[in-house]
């Protein structure tokens, strides 16, 4: 018997073994041997495999891999990486095993494959805009992005030869090539894609179709052909995982079922139209089902309702009974929808359909254990016994079938049948096995168990609603994939019990089953009993947080040392637990205690006793506190005393309560002597106080001060329970106090001014303010204040008064100052004049430095003086404005000009951002508005360091005659605080002190700004953030003039141009960018040289190339030369784009190095929409302007002078040099020449005469040549006339911009004869055309001398063979460039660096006219390095040089030509006096001011030079130079000369 009982426990065991178990000896040899295997995954492969920020493995095959790390005992580790270098490991059995490898043919060489464990279908994806691609047939000639060494690569190759592949490193890369269009389609995972294209917000890529030629992906573990052992145990543990775990698996990362549900649409629109199905049960039927003591439905079933919920996405309303038979009548009645059944119910036929669990039971005979007892095969056995039975279950009607007329007896559930048999109220029991085995475990009933079976089984399914046909079809889905394997198989090894057994073995082996099945349940028994004790744990963890949290316990060892102390303690003690521990328990004992307390207490004790007392104890900041405690002993497990512990209670509060309670009547009595003092002092202040206070009841007076008394003259008597009309002169007075009431029925406080009477019937003023004690409740009283503000009332009107006179004065003030300013000027004008000429004398080196200091000072006051004199124009309302027409064009090229040289000093960047819808052409004051823009630009300038600045200029809104326009100056300098930004437009003011110190300036600049935008009805202001930079805007409404020049007209032939812009200047970028999206082409920005070159060929590669790329100069790394010149030796590039190269810096220096490559235009910041545009039809220039004369060659000078003879030219010129040259080409052929200073004078003359052809200067004063191109333009009968341009702008830009002024051809300066003559052959009308074809004599001319130091065969060439005119040209020379060291010296000593470049430029231009070539380069090379250094100490050893070179040239023409060089200067009569009435006045004027010894002079001929522009002439220049210096006679002089 023993031996039978040792089998009964052993056997299961075995039968229970776990997964190592079914691994051979061998197996677990290697499994015990090998330390680690490592597993490769894919690092960028997600959901599948991937890795995190960390770096740690996720995904599918993670999750995977740790489901077989349980049976693994952990040796499984995964090493990320990406596919090519995890497979080429796996192939060299460098790593163990390899995740996500398909089985395919070339691969069967190098491993074994496990069985898969997901099958995933192929997808394409395209772009969301693209037509879907249908299939691969679709894909054919198309680019297909794919991932380094997958599968498909070969797939494609083999079968679809017509599809180009690319491939890339991951999975990102390759969907990311298809979102930014370098790849048609994408072919690949679908779990993979799905999780992409959320994850990676690739918003722009959809999936168009599931490839359907292709065998879906299986994804299996490959394992190594050398590892033939670690194949077979990763066999054997797949072998064990559940379709229900990989369900898990799979669904957590990709939020699909991995067994796919194939539902109908019908049936997914039944779900969602009934997400809640009404569920009832057995309520006693466990194990199957029942509901806890919590009212939760348990049992097998309820983990199939479970899965069927997360499956379906449903939810189940289980519907709780009181019974079964209850279950079957809410059944019948339609009352729920489910219910668990058995299979051949017939009762339910009719109304339900029932679908089958996988749950079969037989049922079993239980009875009282009897060892003489034969174990019952069937019910015949059964005969004479009573036989007690669940009534209503369907597995009756069989046995009642079979076996009728024995005593059988009816109960209602199974727990009262085996209860009956257990009492021996019945012989045996029939129900279903685990029924059986469950309630004798659950309820005790040791002396029963399984004694017979019957050939009767039971197999449970679901019975559904027949109106819910639709579901129950999907619950059948739902129920083929769920298997109940434990269940099946403890079912399957009952049944290899036969009836033929008697004994023994069959017995033992029905007795096995029956512990296997205890065993079940003891496990899921402990499971539930784990959670209670978890449940209990953590309730009781909660309890003694609280404990901790709110009871002053601790405890101690026998020593009294502390072991433990709660949180409360620590709380009330100030003392940090780390710091009580160790410590021994006095360490908060108070001196207050007597000692006989502690003495009793260790005597308790230490008795064993529990010891109860109440202590005073010490907190860690001094202070006290008072504890009830319980003390005593704390013993271990064997009753030992280990310590002592102590729990206590605070009773701070009592015990200072009874000791107020002795004290109470002490403390009465200082209390009220303490109110009467206080009541004492308020009344006092209340009566001292020199405001009147008032208490009111129903506008009565209950109580007053004495400040009442003697703001109205009266007694206190008089004034007590008298009505406050007594106050008030009128009725109406005193009835206006009743609105303000209306205030104090809200809690307000009112408060008003009004005028009172005293008893004298004199009256004055008082503010009142009155509040209501509890403004619920009037009856309550009023207070109200009286503040007699007569004197205030005073103050207020004599500062009226003041202020008025203030303003008078300042007025008058403002008056006297502009009413003076020449007075002013004239004793300033003295002392610097007479500076000046002392200067000139002998003085010693102090005397010197004292004249020099005041000279300085006298200067600087002059300056300080000229700003207030302009303020206080403003003041006095003597500032005018104007309204002409004005280009915005013009605006923009003056400040680019103007501050060109300060942005590349500082190396900044200034940018034009121009909205394309602000109109051109307006009406306003253009001299004011360029004045503002000046200022914030000079300020941007003067306080940015580095970085940009740019000036906006946008439309706000525009009507029919107006349009209001903002300009923005933004920079990135210093900027402003708050506090700044308040007082920054004040008059002077300065952002602070130090910015005075540090940039200079006497603040008035903004002040005037403002007012001046403000007088043309505007708006001005700041934003401004320190640290960051400011913005400076100012709005104007402006006049329309009634024709609009357009900034840019789209032409036809380049309306199609994709165009590529590459700057590293954020701000730049975006400018051009929105510039060129405005004109309709197709455009995109890159920030570097090196994305450019990327860009441009796989735009080729896709059959797209760019037509043109903008190229910024400076760039970080690869500057832009560097990038044109790597695009042009780039095989791939095979088209290579139109180039314009964009700058910020010296556009001459980049020109110079540009030379060799093929760059067509150059752009120089900053740039606006027309110069862009310009550009751009410039770049095209060949394809767009078609010039009739382009193939006609010039051979001979005669034939050109005999078919351009008695023709007539009008020369527009303002230089007297050049007018000069042009001149002499014009009459050598014979053509009659008429000559205008500037652009206005032009329109004069053409109105006057008749022309043939107009030779054009571009910069000129008044009007250039671009503006009087288009004024010509607009008149019908100069359509055609010829207008040719001679400008000393060379770049290739310039040209397209002369012909879109509406020029025909461009000649650039100096003149070179023969490119004059073809040119004007070109457009100027022939005649007699067979007499010119008659002559070849070659254009040449001998000279009969040599100077050195030019090239005169080439200057003679650019004179057209004219020796007369090189001559005169020589003799000029000499006579303007005597004094050049003089003019030189002015500027370098003024620091006046713009015009000393200027008069640089002027010196290399005179010297390429006279082919001085050396002196040339000398002259460009200063003036390189005067624009990027500026004045310094190299600059003045150049200078010395060039001056030099310069006199030893002007010596040597000198002497060759027999030129006499005098002292004095020798100027040119000009031709500026002889038309314009204009010049001529202000020079009258002028010349009374020198005379007069008047410093206006300075701005009389600042005047001029305005009014004459950028190009005015040379004698202006040196007459600016004589009066800037005071020397008033030399430029009397000198002006005389000049008329």
């Amino acid at each position: 018997m023993k031996k039978i009982i040792f089998y009964l426990f052993v056997i299961p065991i075995f039968l229970l073994a776990d997964f190592k178990q079914k691994l051979t000896l061998e197996e677990k040899n290697w499994l015990e041997n090998k330390e680690i295997i490592i597993v490769g995954a894919m690092d960028n492969w997600a959901p599948i495999n991937f890795i995190n920020h960390n770096k740690e493995p996720l995904g599918i095959g993670f999750s995977l891999v740790e489901l077989l790390n349980k049976k693994l005992d952990n040796k499984l580790k995964i090493e990320s990486s990406s596919w090519n270098n995890i497979y080429e490991k796996a192939k060299n059995s460098k790593i163990d095993l390899i995740l996500d490898i398909t089985p395919k043919k070339e691969r069967e060489e190098f491993f074994f494959f496990s069985k898969p464990y997901l099958q995933i279908p192929h997808v394409i994806v395209s772009k969301s805009e693209q037509k879907p691609f249908k299939s691969l047939e679709d894909l054919k000639g198309k680019t297909v992005a794919l991932e380094e060494g997958v599968g498909t690569i070969s797939d494609l190759k083999n079968n679809y030869p017509q599809i180009d592949i690319k491939t890339f490193e991951n999975t990102t890369l390759a969907l990311d090539a298809v979102s930014r269009g370098l790849a048609d389609a994408y072919i690949g995972n679908r779990a993979v894609v799905t999780y992409k294209l959320s994850t990676e917000l690739l918003n722009n890529l959809k999936i168009d179709s599931v490839d359907t030629t292709r065998v879906p992906s299986l994804l299996t573990i490959g394992v190594p052909k050398n590892y033939p052992i670690l194949y077979s145990i990763i066999q054997k543990a797949m072998d064990e995982l559940t379709p229900q775990e990989f369900n898990q698996i799979y669904k957590k990362w990709s939020s699909e079922d991995w067994i796919e549900l194939k539902l109908t649409n019908q049936e997914k629109e039944w779900l969602q139209n009934n997400p809640i199905i009404k569920f009832a049960a057995d309520p006693n039927y466990m194990p199957y089902e029942s509901f806890d003591s919590n009212g939760n439905y348990v049992g097998f079933i309820s983990t199939y309702l479970t899965s069927i919920e997360e499956t379906l996405g449903i939810k189940f309303d289980i519907i709780k009974t009181d019974s079964w038979q209850e279950t079957l009548e809410y059944a019948k009645d339609n009352k729920i929808d489910m219910f668990t059944n058995y299979m051949e119910a017939k009762e339910f036929e009719s109304t339900h359909i029932t679908k089958a669990l996988d749950i079969k039971s037989p049922i079993v005979v239980v009875g009282k254990k009897d060892k003489n007892e034969e174990f019952i095969i069937s019910v015949e056995q059964l005969k004479d016994k009573k036989i007690v039975v669940i009534k209503d279950y369907f597995y009756l009607n069989e046995i009642y079938k079979q076996f009728p007329n024995f005593n059988y007896i009816e109960v209602d559930n199974a727990s009262i049948a085996l209860d009956g048999v257990s009492s021996g109220l019945y012989d045996v029991a029939l129900c279903s096995l685990p029924v059986a085995i469950y309630n004798i475990s659950q309820f005790g009933l040791s002396n029963l168990e399984i004694v017979g079976k019957t050939d009767t089984f039971m197999q449970l399914g679901f019975s559904i609603r027949k109106d819910y046909e639709i579901f129950s079809r999907i619950i059948e889905k739902v129920l083929v994939q769920y298997k109940n394997e434990d269940f099946n198989k403890i079912i399957k090894d009952w049944q290899k019990v036969t009836k033929d057994s008697t004994l023994d073995w069959n017995f033992i082996l029905k007795i096995l089953f029956l512990i296997i099945l205890t065993i079940i349940f003891l496990l899921l028994w402990n499971y539930q009993l784990k959670r209670k004790v978890a449940k209990k744990t953590y309730e009781l963890s909660k309890l003694l947080k609280f404990f901790d949290e709110n009871v002053i316990a601790s405890k101690t060892d026998l020593q009294g040392n502390i072991t433990y102390v709660s949180e409360a303690f620590c709380n009330i003690s100030g003392y940090k637990k780390e710091f009580l521990l160790g410590k021994n328990h006095r360490i908060n004992k108070h001196k207050d205690n007597p000692k006989y307390i502690f003495e009793q207490m260790w005597s308790e004790i230490t008795q064993g006793k529990l010891w109860r007392g109440r202590i005073k104890n010490r907190r860690k900041d001094g202070s006290y506190y008072w504890v009830d405690s319980l003390i005593e002993q704390e013993k271990d497990f064997n009753g030992k005393v280990i310590g002592y512990v102590s729990i206590r209670h605070d009773v701070t509060a009592q015990v200072e309560l009874e000791d107020l309670s002795k004290n109470l009547e002490n403390i009465v009595k200082e209390r009220t002597n303490e109110l009467y003092e206080l009541h004492r002092k308020q009344k006092a202040i209340f009566d001292t106080v020199n405001i009147g206070i008032l208490l009111l009841k129903d506008r009565k007076i209950l109580e007053l001060n004495n400040q009442i008394c003697l703001n109205f003259g009266y007694e206190y008597d008089e004034l007590l329970n008298q009505s406050t009309r007594i106050f008030y002169e009128k009725e109406d007075d005193f009835n206006y106090v009743l609105k303000e009431y209306e205030l104090l029925k809200d809690g307000e406080i009112a408060t008003w001014e009004q005028l009172f009477v005293r008893k004298n019937l004199s009256t004055f003023w008082a503010r009142v303010s009155m509040q209501a004690i509890d403004f619920k409740d009037f009856s309550k009283g009023i207070v109200a204040i009286i503040n007699d503000i007569s004197l205030e009332k005073k103050a207020i009107e004599d500062i009226k008064k003041a202020k008025l006179l203030a303003e008078e004065s300042t007025k008058s003030k403002s008056e006297f100052l502009a009413n003076m300013s020449h007075e002013i000027r004239t004793p300033m004008n003295a002392i610097i004049g007479m500076s000046y000429l002392v200067l000139q004398t002998s003085l010693n080196e102090q005397q010197k430095n004292y004249i020099q200091k005041i000279d300085m000072a006298s200067k600087n006051l002059l300056g300080i003086i000229n700003d207030i004199l302009d303020f206080s124009k403003i003041e006095a309302g003597k500032m005018n404005f104007e309204r002409i027409d004005f280009s915005l064009n013009d605006v923009l090229s003056n400040i680019s000009n103007l501050f060109m040289f300060q942005i590349e000093e500082k190396g900044l960047e200034l940018l034009f951002d121009i909205d394309i819808n602000v109109p051109i052409s307006l009406k306003g004051d253009l001299f004011r508005i360029n004045q503002v823009l000046t200022n914030f630009l000079s300020n941007a300038i003067k306080f940015t360091s580095k970085g940009e600045i740019i000036l906006s200029i946008n439309l706000i809104e525009k009507n029919k005659n107006s349009a209001k326009i903002r300009f923005e100056v933004k920079d990135t300098g210093i900027g402003l605080s708050k506090e700044q930004k308040l007082k920054l437009f004040n008059s002077f003011s300065q952002a602070d002190s130090s910015t005075t110190r540090k940039y200079g300036g006497s603040g008035l600049g903004l002040a005037i700004c403002k007012q001046i935008v403000e007088l043309m009805h505007g708006e001005i202001g700041v934003k401004s953030e320190l640290g960051v930079g400011s913005n400076f805007y100012f709005e104007l409404e402006l006049q329309l003039q009634d024709e609009q020049q357009k900034i840019m007209e789209i032409n036809k032939e380049i309306k199609d141009l994709k165009i590529l812009i590459v700057d590293d200047n954020a701000s730049s970028r975006e400018i051009l960018e929105n510039i060129i999206k405005s004109l309709e082409f197709e455009v995109k920005s890159l920030c570097c040289g090196k994305e450019s070159i990327i860009e441009l060929k796989e735009a080729y590669l896709k059959g797209k190339p760019y037509d043109l790329v903008l190229m910024d100069w400076m760039m970080p790394q690869m500057d832009g030369l560097d990038t044109i010149a790597k695009i042009n030796q780039d095989k791939q590039i095979e088209k290579i784009p139109t180039f314009i190269m964009v700058t910020a810096y010296n556009k001459d220096e980049l020109i110079q190095k540009a030379k060799d490559t093929n760059i067509v235009g150059f752009l120089e910041k900053p740039i606006s929409p027309s110069s862009l545009y310009d550009s751009i039809l410039k770049a095209f220039g060949n394809n767009i302007i078609i010039n009739a004369h382009e193939n006609m060659k010039i051979d001979n000078f005669k034939e050109i002078k005999n078919s351009l003879t008695g023709n007539k030219a009008l020369l527009v010129e303002d230089n007297l040099q050049n007018q000069e040259i042009a001149i002499a080409f014009l009459d050598n052929l014979g053509i009659k020449t008429v000559v205008s200073n500037n652009g206005k004078e032009a329109l004069e003359a053409l109105e006057k005469d008749d022309f043939n052809v107009i030779l054009m200067d571009c910069q000129m004063p008044i009007m250039d040549g671009y503006e009087a191109s288009k004024q010509i333009r607009k008149i019908d009968k100069f359509k055609d006339l010829p207008i040719i341009a001679m400008t000393a702008n060379a770049m290739q830009g310039d040209k397209q911009k002369c012909i879109d002024a509406g020029m025909n051809d461009y000649m650039s300066k100096p003149l070179d004869f023969n490119r004059f003559y073809e040119t004007l052959i070109s457009y100027v009308k022939s005649n007699n055309i067979e007499e010119v074809n008659k002559n070849k004599d070659v254009l040449k001319s001998v000279l009969d001398f040599e100077i050195e130091g030019l090239d005169l065969e080439l200057a003679l060439s650019r004179m057209a063979s004219n020796t007369e005119l090189l001559k005169n040209q020589l003799n000029r020379f000499v006579k303007s460039q005597k004094n050049f060291q003089q003019k030189i010296d002015v500027l370098v000593n003024s620091n006046q660096l713009e015009e000393l470049i200027r008069e640089i430029h002027t010196l290399k231009s005179l010297c390429g006219n006279i082919a001085a070539t050396k002196l040339f380069d000398e002259a460009n090379n200063l003036e390189e390095y005067l624009i990027y250094n500026g004045i310094d100490d190299n600059v003045l050893k150049l200078i010395k040089e060039l001056s030099l070179n310069l006199k030893n040239l002007v010596s040597n023409i000198a002497k060759q030509m027999n030129i006499s060089i005098i002292t004095d200067e020798d100027f040119l009569v000009s031709n500026l006096l002889k038309n314009d009435e204009k010049i001529k006045k202000l020079f009258q004027e002028l010349e009374i001011l020198l005379k007069e010894l008047d410093s206006s002079a300075i701005d009389k001929i600042n005047q001029i030079k305005t009014l004459l522009g950028k190009n005015s002439l040379e004698e202006i220049e040196i007459l600016e130079n004589y009066i800037n210096s005071f020397d008033f006679d030399k430029a009397i002089e000198f002006l005389r000369n000049i008329k």
